[in-house]
């Protein structure tokens, strides 16, 4: 419904394929107390839907309300989703109403399309004739916590139960709050590239960008939501400059600066980076990089304010530590599987240790905490980390087992309540993260897994056996994507050049940058 409401899509359009229509389409709403709260949800999204019905056989749309003077509207803006909601009533459909509006119909009998009722079991009955050609009608189910739809077309019936957005989001919607969900920017000051994935802040406070035209990251504010979850307008981007010829290996962003471990010859620097600075490059045997394009190295940037460390995974699956308490590179661990920040001044990672897996918890002075997972996995395996506040058994994590034509994972819910589960993922889906709807998680907690559709212009979530759809591209295919566990935040780049960041903890669209720059990245 939120989706909807946001015509971000139509998952509630009726699946068979729309008729020619006449001139003109009437939708009629049963504004009364038992359409009130949760039902009003469904009549925002049947006018958008109708809309666009309209729009597509060359139709146009007008509504009313049933308990209203018979008076019809029209439907251009979402300033009339609005109006539509104020129309709320607390006195039922009566015939007297159907009558008046049984009239009102007789002035467009030459410009007969489809008429629509749309209201509860016991106004729809009011009104058997055949002036009505479409029923829907909206009651919740015993439980409350989903609706049940009919529409009746003629002789034949379909239902639907539909789940529930969360409450702020269903407040804000019933509310009328839907015309600023996300923060939009237009910019054609910076020519991105796609060359590598976005970077993310681990408080969610910012997101950079490589530049394609000169060295460098452009960093864009992720707007914050009010009171009212409303996102608020976000700040002009800031461009930040790395130094011209040197190779990126590894990037990172702490706070509202961006930085990155560079490579030239056979030095290593760090860009930006607090308390590091510049490395003799180990031999390739020690530290395995390939400067190659959308093959940044793993890696995490910890810091207190008094001392800092960066962690990098490289493709010989060791990591190494650069601190700046000594002034060479150290290797850490080796059979690392991977790797990921859980704040400040904790790192987390999988590895092998005496044949078996464990994952490990460890801080910028190397202070290393052990869990055992109890097996083996397959080599080159990928793993995620959800992140919580509680993790004195270790983060929820979750080890690849199978990844032929749908994906098998093991999900251990560390520090939850210790159960491990393995989740078979439904054809067509690959998982890109891990997450719980709360960083403190109760016990009887179930693990989300976010997915990206094999189109690569849908992601969903998959949750006790379970697909929701979350968002969907309005054109244009991923080509680059990078989730936090830490601030929930999901950064995506399209072909287009547009810059998404969409909040699962959150569900809602944080920010999305439209087509900045063009042309290719060659």
């Amino acid at each position: 419904m939120r989706r909807a409401a946001s015509t971000e899509h139509l998952f509630l359009a009726p699946h068979y394929r729309a008729k020619q229509a006449q001139s003109l389409i009437i939708v009629l709403f049963d504004s009364g107390p038992l359409q009130l709260g949760s039902c009003r949800l469904v009549h925002i999204a049947m006018l958008i839907l109708l809309a666009r019905r309209a729009e597509q056989v060359g139709a146009r749309l007008r509504w009313g309300v049933l308990q209203h003077s018979t008076e019809l509207y029209e439907f251009s803006s979402p300033e009339h989703l609005q109006q539509l909601l104020k129309t709320r009533t607390y006195y039922p459909v009566n015939a007297e109403h159907i009558c008046q509006w049984q009239l009102k119909l007789q002035d467009y009998h030459d410009s007969m399309g489809e008429r629509w009722l749309v209201g509860g079991d016991a106004s729809i009955d009011l009104w058997p004739g055949k002036e009505i050609s479409h029923r829907v009608i909206v009651q919740p189910t015993q439980d409350s916590e989903t609706l049940e739809v009919q529409l009746r077309d003629g002789s034949h019936c379909r239902r639907i139960t539909l789940p529930l957005p969360a409450t702020n989001i269903a407040r804000q919607l019933i509310r009328g709050q839907f015309q600023v969900m996300v923060s939009h920017q237009s910019n054609q000051n910076h020519r991105l590239s796609l060359m590598f994935p976005p970077i993310i802040s681990s408080h969610g406070s910012c997101v950079g960008v490589t530049l394609l035209d000169e060295p460098g990251v452009v960093l864009f504010k992720v707007p914050r939501l009010n009171d009212s979850n409303i996102v608020k307008q976000a700040s002009k981007p800031v461009r930040q400059h790395m130094p011209s010829g040197w190779q990126i290996l590894a990037m990172h962003c702490q706070g509202k600066m961006a930085g990155a471990l560079l490579s030239q010859g056979d030095t290593l620097t760090f860009w930006q980076t607090n308390k590091l600075s510049s490395f003799q490059k180990p031999e390739h045997r020690d530290f395995q990089t390939t400067v190659a394009r959308a093959n940044l190295q793993p890696s995490a940037y910890l810091t207190d304010g008094q001392s800092a460390a960066m962690y990098v995974l490289d493709r010989g699956h060791q990591l190494v530590l650069f601190s700046s308490s000594a002034d060479s590179m150290r290797l850490i661990m080796t059979g690392v599987l991977g790797i990921a920040r859980m704040g400040d001044n904790a790192l987390a990672y999988i590895c092998y240790r005496n044949n078996v897996l464990h994952q490990v918890v460890t801080d910028l002075r190397n202070v290393s905490h052990y869990y055992s997972l109890g097996y083996t996995a397959p080599e080159n395996t990928s793993v995620m980390f959800a992140f919580q506040r509680r993790h004195h058994l270790g983060y929820p994590c979750a080890i690849q087992m199978k990844s032929d034509t749908s994906e098998v994972w093991r999900i251990h819910n560390l520090s939850i309540n210790d159960l491990t589960v393995d989740v078979s993922l439904p054809e067509g889906w690959k998982a890109i993260g891990l997450y719980y709807s709360s960083v403190t998680p109760d016990k009887d907690a179930i693990a989300n897994l976010l997915l990206i559709n094999l189109n690569k212009r849908s992601i969903g979530r998959y949750f006790d056996g379970q697909l929701e759809k979350l968002y969907t591209t309005p054109t244009s295919k991923i080509v680059r994507k990078t989730f936090c566990p830490v601030s929930g935040l999901l950064a995506l780049l399209t072909e287009a050049k547009e810059l998404i960041v969409y909040s699962v903890h959150e569900n809602t669209l944080r920010l999305f940058s439209q087509r900045i720059g063009g042309g290719n990245d060659e």
